[in-house]
C-alpha cells in the first residue's frame, strides 16, 4: 500500500518510516505539508499519515487540501496529533480525517489502525467501482444500483427521488412510502443540522463530501448506525439528483464497541491477564501483569509461560483439565524480572480465536494475603495462649501456695529450735529460706501480673495506679530486656490514671519488647531502655526510649498500621503496635513516636488522670495478726493434698479436718458443724461452688461459714459466682499470716 508520511521532526519521521515499512508499506516521508501536497498531486496515495502540528501550513489544513481536490475521498488519512483533548480530536475529524494516534506511538495500536485502514480502503474502492459503474450508462446504472447490496438514495432539492430495494429494507419501509419524503426527516434531530449542509455542498460544487458515519431512523423508530458516501451527481427521470450509498453497520458498530470495552476492561483490569498459545508462548498481557512482573510488554510477548511460572512444565499446562471441566483454578509462584518469587492464585479457560486454540488466564497476586493470613493464624495462636494464661495461673498458684506455706513454716519451726550461735548455721539455714521465699514471691507477683493481663478484655476502666501496671510489664518481659540492655526507670510524682489494668499491661508490654527487639544481643553494655513518667495538666506522660536501630522516616507513619511489621517472618504479626493505639486512643489518651535510625526511638503516651484516686491491691506483708480466742472447728477443702496438710499445720492452734473432694466436703458438712469451712473454688468433678450451693440448700445459712481459696477465676462460671456471693475469698498463693489474720478475725467474731 502506498503510504505518504508527514512529519517535520526527523527522529520520529525516521522512527515512523521505519515502523510502517516493517509492516509491508511503500513509504514515502516528507518533512513539510507542501511537500507532501505536491508528492500526493504528482501521484495520489492511497494511505496519509499527517503529523497535525506542522510548519507552515499545518496537518489540518492539508488533509482539508488533498479532501478538496479530485479524488480526495480516495485516500485514508490517519492523523498523528500529541494532543488529546476532545476538542483538538474533534477538530481533527471535522477537517476530514478518517483515524487519529495520539502520542507516543504505541506499536499496538499502530498496527490496529493500519489494518483498519486498509479495510476501509478495500471497501471505499468496492464503493467506488459501484459509483463508476453508475456513471457508465443510466440503464446499466439503475440495474447495477437495484441490485447493489448496499442502500442507494437518489434526492432532488432535499426530496427523495428513488430508493433502490436494499435501502428500503434497511430503512423498513415500502419503497414507495420513501418516495417525495423530505431526506432530512430519516436523520436524528441531532445530525440535520450537519447533514443539511452537507447536501447543500454537495449540490452546490458536485463534488461528494467525504464519507461519514451517521444515523438514520428506521420506520419502527428505532436508530440505525450507517456509513454513508455522497457518491455523485447525475441526471434522473430528467431532472439533476444527488445519489448517495450507505452501509448499515449498526451490528458491527456493537460488536467493535463491546469489543473495545472488552479490550479496555482486560488491559485495566487489576489483576494480571495473559493469553497463552498451545506452544506455551505468551501471546497477550495485560497492564497489571507488566507491573507484577517488572517486565515491558514486549519483553512478555517474547517468552515462554514456564519463564514465568517456573514450576509449570509444558505437558502439565492442564488443557485437557481445562477442557473438560471449563475452567481451573490452581495457586503457584511468579517470578518477576528481578528474580523474587512470590504467589499467585491462577484462574485459567481455554478461547478459541480465529481459528486458535488460547489458554486466558488471570493471575492474583496472593503476596498480601498470604501474609495477612499468617499473620491471623498467629494473632489466633496468641489469643489462645492469652485464654489459657489464666488457666495455667491457677495450676502454678497451687504448688506455689505450699512451696510458700512450708516455707514460712520451716522458718517459724527453725525459729524455736536453739542452736549454737557459734556454729553459723542458723543464720545461714535463716538466709537461705529467706532467698527461696523471694524466689517464691518473685514468681507469685509474675504470675498474678500474668493474670490481670490475660483478663484484660473483661475488665472495665478504673483507677489505676500506673506505676504498678508498668512494673507488672517490666516483670514479664524481664527475660527479653536484661539480656540486651539495662532498664532505667526515672518515675515522677503522678496522680492515677484511667484506664483497665491488664490492657494497659499489655501496652508497656508491647512496647518494653519492641524495644528490648530493636537492640541487637552483642551490642549490650552501652544499650538501656529508659522508662520516664510525669504529670502535666490533666495528663499522665509516659516517655519509653531506646537506644535501638531506630525506625525509618519513610515507615514511621505505617507503624501503627494493622500487620505493618518490620520484623523478620514468624518474629511479628504486625498487630501488637495497633492494638496498643487502639487501646490508648480508645481511652481518651494519645500515643506517639519519635526515632532515628542508628539512635533509637521514644514512644511517648498521654494518659488522662482519673478523678478518683487508686484502690491499692492487698498486701500480704502488712499483714496484722488477730490476738489469740477461742479454737475454731475449721474444714479445709482442696484437692491439693500438700496445701490441706499445709493449712492444717499453720493452724495448729484449731481443730482441723481436711478433705480432699468436693464430695468428701459434702459428707464431712452434713455429719459435723464446722465454725469455718476453707474451700478451694476450682476443683474436679464437684467443684467448690456445687459444695456451697449444697449446703445452702441443706442447712440453710451454712453457707456463710464458707471463705474461697482461689489459684486464680480463670473461668467465666467462677468470676460470675465469686462477683454474686458476699462471702470473703482470698488468692493463693496466700501467705501463712494472712491466713492466720482471716480466720483470726472469724474467730474473734464468733467469740463475740
Amino acid at each position: 500500500m502506498r503510504t505518504l508520511l508527514v512529519e517535520d521532526d526527523s527522529l520520529q519521521r525516521a522512527a515512523l518510516e521505519e515502523g510502517l515499512r516493517r509492516l509491508g508499506l511503500d513509504v514515502t516521508a516528507v518533512p513539510d505539508a507542501n511537500a507532501g501536497l505536491v508528492a500526493h498531486l504528482r501521484q495520489p496515495f492511497e494511505l496519509l499519515v499527517i503529523d497535525m502540528v506542522l510548519p507552515g501550513m499545518d496537518g489540518l489544513k492539508l488533509c482539508q487540501k488533498v479532501r478538496s481536490i479530485r479524488g480526495g475521498d480516495h485516500p485514508y488519512i490517519l492523523m498523528i496529533t500529541g494532543r488529546g483533548s476532545a476538542r483538538d480530536l474533534t477538530k481533527v475529524l471535522d477537517a476530514g480525517a478518517d483515524d487519529f494516534l495520539v502520542k507516543p506511538i504505541d506499536d499496538t495500536l499502530l498496527l490496529t489502525r493500519i489494518r483498519i485502514a486498509e479495510r476501509h480502503l478495500v471497501t471505499n474502492a468496492r464503493h467506488r467501482q459501484a459509483r463508476e459503474a453508475l456513471a457508465r450508462s443510466e440503464v446499466d446504472f439503475r440495474r447495477v444500483i437495484e441490485r447493489a447490496p448496499l442502500g442507494i438514495i437518489a434526492y432532488c432539492e432535499g426530496s427523495i427521488v428513488y430508493v433502490n430495494a436494499a435501502a428500503a429494507r434497511a430503512l423498513g419501509h415500502e419503497r414507495n412510502a420513501l418516495l417525495g419524503l423530505p431526506l432530512i426527516d430519516l436523520v436524528p434531530r441531532r445530525h440535520r443540522e450537519a447533514t443539511r449542509k452537507r447536501m447543500e455542498r454537495f449540490e452546490r460544487t458536485d463534488v461528494p463530501p467525504p464519507p461519514i458515519e451517521s444515523e438514520f431512523l428506521r420506520r419502527d423508530g428505532s436508530r440505525m448506525t450507517a456509513w454513508v458516501i455522497p457518491m455523485t451527481r447525475a441526471m434522473f427521470d430528467g431532472a439533476r439528483a444527488s445519489f448517495l450509498m450507505f452501509e448499515d453497520i449498526t451490528e458491527r458498530k456493537a460488536a467493535e464497541r463491546e469489543l473495545r470495552l472488552t479490550q479496555f476492561a482486560i488491559d485495566h483490569a487489576a489483576d494480571p491477564a495473559f493469553w497463552v498459545n498451545r506452544a506455551g508462548r505468551v501471546c497477550y498481557v495485560n497492564h497489571a501483569a507488566c507491573a507484577a512482573l517488572g517486565y515491558p510488554r514486549a519483553r512478555l510477548l517474547t517468552m515462554a509461560v514456564t519463564e514465568i511460572d517456573p514450576a509449570l512444565k509444558e505437558d502439565k499446562l492442564g488443557w485437557a483439565a481445562i477442557e473438560t471441566s471449563g475452567s481451573r483454578k490452581v495457586e503457584s509462584h511468579f517470578r518477576a524480572s528481578d528474580g523474587k518469587l512470590f504467589p499467585v492464585e491462577i484462574s485459567t479457560n481455554v478461547l478459541r480465536f480465529d481459528g486458535e486454540e488460547y489458554l486466558v488466564a488471570f493471575a492474583r497476586d496472593l503476596t498480601e494475603r498470604k501474609r495477612m493470613q499468617a499473620s491471623l493464624q498467629k494473632a489466633d495462636r496468641l489469643a489462645s495462649v492469652g485464654s489459657l494464661a489464666a488457666g495455667v495461673a491457677h495450676e502454678i498458684n497451687n504448688p506455689l501456695a505450699y512451696v510458700l506455706a512450708n516455707l514460712e513454716l520451716l522458718s517459724e519451726d527453725l525459729s524455736q529450735l536453739e542452736l549454737p550461735a557459734s556454729s553459723g548455721f542458723d543464720q545461714t539455714v535463716h538466709r537461705t529460706l529467706q532467698e527461696a521465699a523471694e524466689g517464691a514471691n518473685r514468681v507469685r507477683r509474675i504470675v498474678r501480673d500474668l493474670k490481670s493481663f490475660a483478663r484484660a478484655d473483661d475488665e472495665v476502666l478504673q483507677s489505676v495506679d500506673l506505676h504498678e501496671v508498668i512494673d507488672a510489664a517490666i516483670d514479664i518481659a524481664d527475660n527479653e530486656i536484661r539480656h540486651r540492655a539495662r532498664l532505667e526507670k526515672d518515675y515522677g510524682q503522678i496522680p492515677a490514671v484511667l484506664g483497665a489494668p491488664g490492657r494497659l499491661t499489655q501496652v508497656f508490654l508491647n512496647l518494653l519488647v519492641n524495644a528490648a527487639h530493636a537492640i541487637p544481643e552483642e551490642a549490650y553494655g552501652d544499650q538501656f531502655i529508659r522508662v520516664s513518667t510525669w504529670a502535666e495538666r490533666g495528663y499522665v506522660y509516659v516517655d519509653i526510649s531506646d537506644t535501638g536501630s531506630g525506625i525509618p522516616e519513610d515507615i514511621v507513619d505505617r507503624i501503627f498500621d494493622p500487620f505493618f511489621t518490620t520484623k523478620a517472618q514468624g518474629m511479628g504479626t504486625g498487630l501488637g503496635l495497633s492494638i496498643c493505639h487502639g487501646i490508648i486512643t480508645g481511652i481518651g489518651g494519645e500515643i506517639k513516636v519519635h526515632s532515628r535510625v542508628g539512635e533509637g526511638s521514644t514512644f511517648t503516651l498521654m494518659l488522662p488522670a482519673a478523678d478518683v484516686p487508686v484502690m491499692r491491691r492487698h498486701d500480704p506483708s502488712n499483714v496484722q495478726e488477730e490476738a489469740a480466742s477461742e479454737p475454731l472447728h475449721i474444714l479445709v477443702v482442696d484437692d491439693e493434698p500438700s496445701i490441706g496438710a499445709g493449712i492444717k499445720r499453720a493452724l495448729s492452734s484449731h481443730v482441723v479436718e481436711v478433705a480432699g473432694s468436693g464430695r468428701e466436703a459434702i459428707e464431712a458438712c452434713e455429719g459435723d458443724d464446722f465454725d469455718l469451712v476453707l474451700c478451694d473454688v476450682m476443683m474436679p468433678d464437684v467443684s467448690g461452688m456445687d459444695v456451697f450451693r449444697h449446703m445452702n440448700e441443706t442447712k440453710p445459712g451454712f453457707g456463710e461459714r464458707f471463705i474461697f481459696m482461689t489459684g486464680g477465676a480463670f473461668t467465666p462460671k467462677a468470676r460470675e459466682f465469686l462477683e454474686s456471693v458476699d462471702n470473703e475469698h482470698i488468692e493463693k498463693p496466700f501467705s501463712i499470716r494472712e491466713l492466720r489474720k482471716i480466720v483470726g478475725r472469724r474467730a474473734g467474731r464468733r467469740s463475740a
